[in-house]
């Protein structure tokens, strides 16, 4: 998806996925937001409170998803890391 974001103005793009973020490099007219967090090296890409709360704090008028998994009854499904009470 990366490069279909090439000259668009007014862009920012917020992610959690490392590769996307150094993807992005290539791009310094499109604003990037890396959501932090704790980092998941199985999948690149940061997740847990962290990233949720700066998900949270910022107004996001379209977005593309990407999930663990996808169920039709509760929905989406973070990674089972995730969903353990601590």
């Amino acid at each position: 998806m990366v490069p279909h974001l090439a000259g668009r103005q007014n862009l920012t793009v917020v992610t959690n996925d490392i590769y996307k973020v150094t993807s992005l490099f290539a791009y310094p007219e499109v604003e990037t937001i890396r959501t932090g967090g704790v980092v998941d090296q199985s999948s690149a890409s940061s997740c847990g409170r962290i990233a949720a709360d700066v998900v949270k704090a910022i107004n996001i008028e379209m977005f593309f998803l990407r999930t663990g998994s996808w169920n039709m009854a509760p929905g989406v499904s973070p990674h089972p890391r995730w969903t353990r009470s601590r």
